[in-house]
């Protein structure tokens, strides 16, 4: 029996009430998870919230903590990576000098960063998986997801093989892939390829324009992006320079390693699989370091592309194999308010305001990145949750946001029509 760990995980109902109290009904809670039922042997229930999937786990000495279970980490990570500000709720251990030194690291954005790193090996367990470190790396992760993201796992290259089930929701390490003992009917496999400790998959993507780029992804359950290309990529194809709308964010952060400047539009039509998705939106990094830079990869493959099916990873014949999934279902265009939000009230009281969109609607009002968000609509954000507003967002017109700076405190209003 799975047991649920931290307040996080309670789901919770959103009243149906009228349009000026929307935002009164958001809770804290967040999270989305399908009706519980008895899962396979060896599986692990996972949150699926703001298109991540968090691991309720347990440090060896049982400190709880929500992890992000990232493909994108690199295969045969050595190191566990636990966010900065949570390292003062796990062991002592973590906290003795002589068992830390300095270690360089980047991601996404542009910068690197010198941190911490605990020398001495460490188990992560959820549910009856366990994953062995060498050591931990302490990284500024809540700066990117939020104050429910304690530490990222990815995943080892021991040719066993992995399922992800975006239906049931729920992780689990298979030692072999045998299609009918394992009850995969219904799945179609397809190449996939291993390089650089990066688990690599096919995609061609295709804009009205007849511009199209095809090859290898890096496939990325750490990302809640779609489909992510490289800045070499965009420019080799010249995105964003052929007449296409373009939505242009900056502040935003879509990964460790700093802020990103980002632009995002539609493609005509993806093939993944033997699928061909259509209207599908894609977005590509404007930096020049980082690991969206560039690379024998064209990008990134994410959650928002990859919840459309149950997924096997086969590591050791190095297959994908793909089920659509049947409680996908296809997400309306939202209102295009222009701004993001990340709850950090771990360490306050407010959200920070993340990508803003150049001049939309966040951009006009002044809403700028790294804001500190302390209400919304009237209501403080320690009682909200992201993803709950961002669900009531589409029903509203106006925002109206308290911005706090120190003792400043400033009124801003956000109008979005259809």
């Amino acid at each position: 029996n799975f047991k649920i760990m931290k307040p996080f995980f309670r789901s919770s109902i959103v009243a149906a009430i009228s349009l000026l109290s929307l935002l009164a009904a958001v809770s804290c809670s967040g999270g989305k998870e399908p009706a519980r039922e008895l899962l396979p042997e060896g599986a692990v229930p996972f949150v699926y919230y703001l298109d991540h999937i968090y691991l309720s786990s347990f440090l060896e000495d049982s400190t709880e903590c929500d992890i992000v279970f990232d493909t994108g980490a690199g295969l045969g990570s050595l190191y566990l990576y636990l966010d900065s500000t949570f390292r003062s709720e796990c062991r002592p251990a973590f906290l003795d000098s002589s068992r830390l030194t300095m270690a360089l690291y980047g991601g996404v954005g542009e910068d690197r960063y010198l941190t911490k790193l605990y020398k001495d090996s460490t188990v992560l367990v959820s549910g009856g998986l366990e994953l062995p470190h060498a050591g931990a790396l302490f990284v500024n992760l809540r700066d990117v997801l939020g104050r429910r993201a304690d530490g990222i796992a990815g995943i080892m290259l021991d040719g066993s093989a992995w399922e992800i089930n975006y239906e049931r929701h729920y992780l689990r390490k298979l030692e072999r892939v045998h299609v009918d003992s394992l009850g995969l009917e219904g799945f179609t496999s397809f190449p996939m390829k291993i390089a650089d400790g990066r688990l690599l998959v096919h995609c061609d993507v295709c804009f009205s324009d007849g511009v199209s780029s095809w090859g290898w992804f890096i496939l990325d359950t750490g990302s809640g992006g779609s489909i992510f290309f490289t800045a070499d990529e965009a420019a080799a194809k010249g995105f964003g320079s052929a007449g296409k709308p373009v939505c242009r964010y900056v502040g935003g952060s879509r990964g460790l390693g700093g802020e990103t400047v980002s632009c995002i539009a539609d493609a005509e039509y993806a093939v993944f699989g033997n699928d061909t998705l259509r209207n599908i939106e894609i977005e590509w990094y404007e930096g020049k370091n980082g690991v969206m830079a560039g690379g024998s990869y064209k990008g990134i493959i994410g959650n928002e592309l990859l919840e459309r099916y149950n997924v096997v990873l086969d590591l050791r014949d190095s297959l994908i194999y793909l089920q659509p999934n049947p409680a996908y279902e296809v997400s309306e265009d939202s209102k295009p308010w222009g701004i993001s939000f990340v709850d950090r009230t771990d360490i306050g009281d407010a959200w920070i305001a993340s990508a803003i969109r150049v001049g939309g609607p966040a951009d006009e009002a002044g809403v700028a990145p790294g804001d500190s968000v302390v209400s919304i609509n009237g209501k403080p954000v320690t009682g909200l949750d992201v993803e709950e507003v961002y669900a009531v967002m589409d029903s509203l017109s106006v925002l109206d946001l308290v911005l706090k700076d120190g003792l400043d405190v400033k009124d801003l209003r956000i109008v979005c029509g259809e």
